[in-house]
C-alpha cells in the first residue's frame, strides 16, 4: 500500500482540495492481489487503489469513456474521497483527480491516449486499417506491435546468423506447446507459419444462410452475399498488408463452389434473380472489373470453408484440416 501510494504521488494523481458546492465525490477502495510468476509460484502481494467509478455521472464527471482517436479526452475534474488508512478522519479535503485511476469510466480512453501518443513519439506509425496496430520501420530492424484492451503484443524481425542469440538458456522447453486446447482429440493441433514470402492470398467463400428458418434465403443469395463480405475483407487485408510493407499478388483469387454466385458475380446485367438485391452489394462486380479480386469455381468436395459452416463426416472433415495446414506438435 505505502509503494502504490508514493507512486500515485510521485505522478501527481491528485490535489487536495475543498469540495465544490454541488458536487459528490465518488467513493475509493484498497484491492489486494497475490502475483505469480509464469511456473506458478508466488511472487509478491500488491495493493492498488480502484476509484469506484460506477457512482460516476455522464456530463458531470465525465464526457467521453473511450475512442480509439489519438485526441485525448476532455475529462471533467472528479472529486474522490481520501484514500483510507493515509488520512485523518477529520480532514474535510477530497481528492480532485488531474490524472486517471484504475476504476474510472474513462480510465480506457486516457490510457489508450497516453499510450497512442508514447508510441507515436518513439516513431511507430498508426494503421489507418486497424488503430490498434502501430508498425515501426527503423533501418533493419521491424516492429509490430498489436493493443487488446490493457495487453499489448510485440513481433518483429532482424536479421540473424542464428536463431537464438548465443548463451541465452531455455529454463522451460515446454513453454513453447500449446496449453488447453478445444480440440479434445488433436490436443496437439495448430497451424504453422513458417518464415517465406508472402505474396499470394486466396480465400475460399461459403454459406449455410438458406437453412436458417429466420433468414431463409436462396444459396445462390446466401453465397452471392458472403462473396461480397469475402471482398470487403480482402480489401481490408491488402490495405494491412500494404502498411506492413507485404506485397500481394492480384488479383487475389476467391474460391467458391456456387456456379449460380459467381455467374451473378459475372454478370453485369440485373435480371429477376438480382433484381431485390441491395445495390451495394454489386460492388463485387466492380473489384472483379479493377482486377482486384478473381472469382473461381471450386469443387464442393475441396471447399476448405466447409469445415466452418458444416457438419462434415470424419474423412472429410481430416481432409479439409490438412489443406488448411493443420499439423500436430507432436508429430515426429
Amino acid at each position: 500500500m505505502n509503494d502504490e501510494m508514493e507512486a500515485l504521488n510521485r505522478n501527481g494523481t491528485w490535489i487536495l482540495s475543498d469540495l465544490p458546492v454541488g458536487r459528490k465525490p465518488i467513493g475509493c477502495k484498497w484491492i489486494y492481489k497475490v502475483k505469480y510468476k509464469s511456473n506458478g509460484q508466488m511472487d509478491g502481494y500488491k495493493a492498488i487503489l480502484v476509484a469506484k467509478g460506477y457512482n460516476q455521472r455522464e456530463g458531470i464527471d465525465f464526457d467521453e469513456t473511450f475512442s480509439h482517436v489519438v485526441k485525448m479526452v476532455t475529462v471533467r475534474y472528479v472529486y474522490m474521497t481520501l484514500p483510507e488508512g493515509y488520512f485523518s478522519k477529520n480532514e474535510t479535503k477530497v481528492c480532485r483527480l488531474v490524472k486517471s485511476l484504475y476504476g474510472l469510466k474513462q480510465s480506457p480512453r486516457n490510457w489508450n491516449g497516453k499510450l497512442t501518443s508514447t508510441l507515436l513519439e518513439m516513431g511507430f506509425v498508426q494503421s489507418i486499417s486497424d488503430y490498434s496496430l502501430f508498425v515501426k520501420n527503423d533501418s533493419n530492424v521491424y516492429i509490430v506491435l498489436l493493443v487488446y484492451v490493457d495487453d499489448i503484443v510485440i513481433t518483429g524481425s532482424k536479421p540473424v546468423s542464428t536463431p537464438i542469440e548465443q548463451d541465452i538458456v531455455i529454463f522451460d522447453k515446454e513453454s513453447a506447446l500449446p496449453g488447453d486446447d478445444l480440440l479434445e482429440n488433436s490436443p496437439g493441433q495448430g497451424l504453422t507459419f513458417s518464415k517465406g514470402n508472402l505474396s499470394d492470398l486466396k480465400c475460399y467463400v461459403d454459406s449455410d444462410w438458406a437453412k436458417c428458418k429466420v433468414s431463409r434465403r436462396s444459396t445462390a443469395e446466401s453465397e452471392y452475399r458472403a462473396m461480397c463480405d469475402v471482398t470487403c475483407e480482402v480489401m481490408w487485408l491488402l490495405n494491412l498488408f500494404k502498411e506492413l510493407h507485404i506485397d500481394i499478388s492480384l488479383p487475389v483469387d476467391l474460391y467458391c463452389d456456387n456456379s449460380a454466385a459467381l455467374s451473378i458475380a459475372a454478370n453485369p446485367v440485373f435480371h429477376d434473380r438480382t433484381k431485390h438485391f441491395e445495390i451495394d452489394l454489386h460492388f463485387i462486380r466492380e473489384k472483379i472489373s479493377s482486377g482486384i479480386v478473381s472469382t473461381k469455381k471450386i469443387d464442393t468436395t475441396k471447399q476448405v470453408a466447409d469445415i466452418f459452416t458444416k457438419g462434415l463426416g470424419t474423412k472429410q472433415h481430416k481432409f479439409l484440416c490438412k489443406q488448411l495446414g493443420l499439423s500436430s506438435v507432436f508429430a515426429t
